[in-house]
């Protein structure tokens, strides 16, 4: 700690400060006191001497015995306040003049002193009612001056030793009753702070400095206590908390087991390869946003002149969507049969799915059937984005919505709708995680971007599509995370010759 923050000292200064102050303002006070005293004193031997004088000098006047005149001034001279003595005649002629020099030696003048003057008194002297002579004396305050001046030192020494003593005792008594048990409980307290909680203060006064020390030594054994119990319940809890982490990382390990081996499986109802068909070709894109998603796409050869295209985009991500996507390509896959339309496999998958998640979860999904010998494509859009067949002149035709969602709602009959199909036509699947990629300023990827990219595109193969829309996202998107699943399936139709 630096000395100068210290209580000793700041309490050192106060003291100080406080003795000097009632030792000035005393000495101020008693030099006052005896300023006006000796000036008191000085005011009344003066008119004592001034009446003395007047009477002894009658009987001298009277005779004009001045030589007896000359010897009573003198002598009244040898008074040390006396400065100057005047004495004239009764026509005001100046009989004496007494006054005294710088070294206060008696000398003769005619004047009155110009300097050190204090009190003056004069008079006429009379006889028997007859004025005999004229009396002048002036008194001088210089030796009181020099009283006042040796007043004054002494009470400074006064001061000063007083002062020292005062320190010196009242220190002392401060350092065995406060600063040394202060000093104690400040080094006992560091010390607990620096957690040794069995450190006590050692103080018995019975003052209000013992008080304190007593009860922190009560509060020091009560924190000692519950540190004591902390620590052995931190160990239990620790132990505990060992235990339980062991087992969250098996758990954890399993976990991850799990969830790739969920991943595999949903790698695996992805199909990397289509059902081969002259008249057409095949290809998909799928970029989950989480390990495991909830989009999928298939390609479903029903007969040999009917083909299945479907895509779907369950609710939500994680392991229950991609369970219920899983669900979803099995229950596609065993509903459709060659004697069935669009509409009645979507509605016997709905059946299947709503016995499973009720009304609690549910997807969006285009199903069609192509029909090559009869060149149409019929189809059941399930609330998903509407699918496009982009023509070989570039004009793009749109299946749109035509039935409820699918696993929300079971007493509903799921329809169709037909469309004719050309040479040269591209059929496009998508969900909305690919329109619906945001780049930083908040702003989609949108319906009419996509549009242009396959108006654009038309006469590259599927495969380039592809992968150009997917490098159009990333460029939209500035390579930020995706916020959902990008999932598109092409597939290019042309007519047998």
């Amino acid at each position: 700690m630096n000395i100068g923050n210290s209580l000793q000292t700041k309490m050192s200064i106060v003291l100080l400060t406080s003795i000097l102050s009632i030792m000035i303002t005393s000495g101020i006070v008693l030099y006052y006191i005896q300023r006006f005293e000796l000036q008191k004193e000085i005011v009344n031997d003066s008119k004592l001497s001034f009446r003395r004088l007047t009477n002894s000098l009658k009987e001298p006047l009277w005779n004009m015995d001045y030589k007896e005149t000359k010897n009573i001034a003198s002598i009244e001279m040898e008074n040390h306040d006396v400065l100057s003595i005047l004495v004239y005649n009764d026509k005001k002629e100046r009989i004496l003049g007494y006054s005294k020099d710088e070294y206060f030696n008696i000398i003769e003048v005619s004047e009155p002193p110009s300097n050190h003057k204090f009190l003056f008194y004069e008079d006429v002297i009379t006889k028997e009612g007859q004025d005999i002579g004229y009396l002048k004396i002036y008194f001088t305050d210089i030796f009181l001056k020099r009283s006042l001046q040796i007043l004054i030192l002494k009470l400074i020494i006064q001061t000063i030793i007083l002062t020292i003593i005062s320190l010196v005792v009242i220190y002392f008594a401060l350092n065995v009753q406060i600063i040394n048990p202060v000093i104690l409980m400040n080094r006992t307290v560091g010390e607990f702070a620096n957690k040794r909680f069995d450190a006590r203060i050692e103080v018995k006064t019975k003052d209000e400095l013992g008080s304190l020390s007593e009860n922190f030594n009560n509060m020091a054994k009560t924190i000692q206590d519950y540190s004591e119990r902390m620590e052995e319940l931190v160990a239990v809890r620790t132990e505990e908390l060992r235990v339980a982490n062991d087992d969250l990382l098996k758990a954890n390990d399993q976990m991850k087991k799990e969830l790739q081996m969920a991943q595999k499986i949903q790698k695996a109802i992805i199909p990397k390869t289509f059902p081969l068909v002259n008249e057409f070709e095949f290809s998909g894109m799928y970029i989950p946003m989480d390990s495991l998603g909830g989009d999928y796409y298939d390609v479903i050869k029903i007969s040999n002149t009917k083909i299945g295209m479907l895509i779907a985009d369950v609710c939500g991500h994680g392991v229950p969507a991609a369970l219920i996507t899983t669900m979803a390509k099995v229950s596609f896959a065993s509903a459709a049969r060659e004697n069935k339309s669009a509409g009645e496999i979507v509605d016997q998958v709905n059946g299947e799915l709503y016995k499973i998640i009720g009304n609690m979860e549910y997807l969006t999904a285009f199903f069609c059937i192509v029909d090559i010998e009869e060149e149409t494509i019929e189809y059941t859009n399930a609330g998903h984005p509407s699918v496009f067949i982009v023509k070989k002149e570039g004009n793009i035709i749109e299946l749109g919505q035509n039935a409820p969602i699918i696993g929300f709602l079971n007493d509903i009959k799921f329809t169709s709708d037909r469309e004719k199909l050309e040479d040269g036509d591209r059929i496009v699947l998508y969900t909305d995680g690919v329109t619906e990629a945001m780049n930083k300023d908040g702003i989609l990827f949108d319906v009419g971007r996509l549009k242009k990219i396959l108006t654009s595109g038309k006469d590259i193969k599927i495969s380039e599509l592809l992968e150009h829309i997917t490098k159009e996202i990333n460029h939209f998107t500035e390579d930020s995370e995706i916020n959902d699943d990008v999932t598109m399936l092409v597939g290019d139709y042309f007519k047998k010759r």
